[in-house]
């Protein structure tokens, strides 16, 4: 199969090129822990949205590459701890299990309605599909240091109101030279983006919103 969503620069690491392919071994009604592997969406960025067209966040930071996560979930508390193997590794080059990222979060019921609240970081974002699709990383192998990344994410719902909000960011700020491979001189360049919604619950006849 053909490359659909990636770059000719992640495509061409590869042979052959799977979209996506993973197991997960657990059974938390046994044991809090799980573990995952294969080639998937690595866990930072929640990206919740009621909206039908993709939002930023996911556009931008949205992260497919082959790896194994081990997580733990029990009474709506969660953790992960993840490592992948970078389709375009930054720092000299360095092959196998090279990026690694972690989480937690919580989500439950209070105050009469569900509520969750998630954080995240991750070592790089210049695996992210999206950020090479618009050439923000055109030649990340060139990149001399990792652009490691926080993400915070919170989904509230009080009767029939519902609020979501996401914020992406780049910890490490960066020569944007490294944008298209050209030379301007500008510096101090941080990827970001912010998700806001608030969402009204209702039904149509018997068919709830």
């Amino acid at each position: 199969n053909g490359p659909t969503d990636k770059s000719s620069a992640l495509a061409a690491t590869s042979k052959f090129y799977l979209r996506r392919a993973f197991l997960t071994l657990g059974d938390l009604n046994k044991s809090p822990f799980y573990f995952s592997a294969g080639r998937m969406y690595q866990s930072f960025g929640v990206y919740s949205s009621s909206l039908v067209t993709d939002i930023m966040t996911a556009d931008l930071f949205k992260t497919d590459d082959i790896g194994a996560e081990l997580g733990y979930y029990n009474n709506g508390f969660h953790a992960d701890v993840y490592g992948y193997s970078s389709d375009n590794s930054t720092v000299k080059n360095k092959k196998g299990v090279d990026k690694y990222g972690l989480g937690g979060g919580y989500k439950g019921t209070v105050l009469g309605g569900v509520q969750q609240i998630n954080i995240g970081y991750i070592s790089t974002v210049t695996d992210s599909i999206d950020l090479h699709q618009v050439n923000v990383f055109a030649n990340p192998k060139s990149l001399p240091y990792n652009v490691p990344a926080l993400d915070v994410q919170g989904n509230f719902t009080f009767n029939k109101f519902n609020f979501i909000a996401e914020y992406i960011t780049t910890l490490k700020k960066y020569n944007s030279d490294f944008f298209n491979n050209t030379t301007t001189g500008k510096t101090n360049v941080s990827p970001s983006a912010l998700d806001v919604e608030l969402g009204y619950l209702f039904n149509i006849k018997n068919w709830p919103s």
